[in-house]
């Protein structure tokens, strides 16, 4: 079987200094699920050293099933490594983001999506439980000045065109940490709740 190659990168990191490290499986197969980088250890550092802007600490690593290395903070936040993939040309630590979701089963492919796609479509939008002891995730949008659940109509314009799942509301299990098989959401909120940036969706393939 094919073993992944070893590539020597140097990661970009507004917040420390760049550190050359050793990068296993930039170009792994798609069979490869397994860790590629020291269990303790991200972007070169201990991850035990590791705290986010608000001073938390690691809480877990993981990696997606297209070859991402992440790791989240007590405060929810994330930070990647983004592997090389066949949509990736920019491979190299991005940039921390606020929150992250991992929704379940397969309403993630509806819903991940569409937090990314009503964002682009100039919707004001905002991440929200069905209620208070929820583990449901629904979209809520800003439409003509009143907040409302979204629709796949709101998100997907085929699904108007061909009638499908047209009021289907836009909504998923999920959790708050990762688990193996589901889809990571990461995304950046303001004051209000507002999303200002977000990025799905790659299925969580191992956690250390």
């Amino acid at each position: 079987m094919e073993q992944p190659k070893k590539t020597l990168i140097t990661p970009w990191n507004t917040n420390t200094s760049t550190n050359h490290i050793l990068v296993e499986a930039l170009r792994q197969p798609k069979w490869l699920t397994e860790p590629w980088t020291a269990p303790d250890k991200f972007n070169g550092e201990l991850i035990v050293n590791i705290r986010s802007p608000r001073w938390f600490p690691i809480t877990h690593k993981f990696y997606t099933e297209q070859g991402s290395e992440y790791i989240r903070a007590k405060d929810g936040s994330t930070k990647r490594i983004k592997a090389h993939h066949s949509n990736a040309d920019d491979i190299w630590l991005k940039d921390r983001m606020d929150k992250a979701i991992f929704t379940k089963n397969d309403e993630w492919c509806y819903f991940n999506l569409a937090v990314q796609l009503l964002f682009e479509n100039n919707y004001k939008i905002k991440i929200c439980r069905a209620n208070e002891n929820s583990n449901i995730a629904i979209i809520c949008i800003c439409d003509e000045g009143k907040w409302r659940q979204a629709y796949i109509s709101d998100a997907y314009s085929e699904s108007i065109k061909n009638n499908i799942l047209t009021n289907w509301p836009l909504k998923a299990e999920y959790s708050s940490i990762p688990e193996i098989g589901s889809h990571i959401l990461e995304f950046n909120n303001n004051k209000s709740g507002l999303i200002t940036k977000a990025h799905p969706w790659s299925k969580v393939s191992h956690i250390e």
